[in-house]
């Protein structure tokens, strides 16, 4: 999932808009376009899926200010923090895949349980006369 996340190719109410003009608006807490930041910072209906006190400890034990811009840019790409030594690296990705993972999964449930999807409806398959060709073939050979 933070894969996803992070290349952008994560599908949020927001970029679901451009695709299928849908509203933007977050579909669980219904307060604000839903994108990234606000999925896995603001959005108060996953609240309880966001443990981010072990990344808040994280940052304050480098001495990064608890802010949202550094919080997003930790669970987005951590060696773009300066002041985090690449030693401290794979403890916090492993801190921001995990925050991933729950906020998609809390997220997932949640609109499940509310019986949103994102799919189209998928188009019913009409019977098309060429299908029935061979059929016809056969039942003309049959008469001769």
């Amino acid at each position: 999932m933070k894969l996803r996340i992070t290349s952008g190719t994560y599908l949020t109410m927001l970029t679901a808009n451009k695709f299928f003009k849908c509203d933007p608006i977050c579909q669980l807490c219904f307060k604000e376009p839903e994108s990234i930041q606000h999925m896995l910072l603001t959005c108060p209906a996953l609240h309880e899926s966001r443990y981010l006190g072990s990344l808040k400890s994280a940052l304050e034990a480098h001495n990064v200010q608890v802010t949202v811009d550094n919080i997003l840019q930790t669970i987005m790409d951590v060696t773009r923090i300066p002041h985090i030594p690449s030693t401290s690296n794979p403890q916090v990705e492993n801190i921001s895949r995990s925050i991933c993972f729950a906020v998609h999964s809390s997220r997932a449930f949640h609109l499940t349980w509310a019986g949103y999807t994102f799919r189209r409806p998928r188009r019913r398959k009409t019977p098309n006369n060429n299908n029935n060709k061979g059929a016809k073939v056969l039942a003309a050979n049959s008469r001769r």
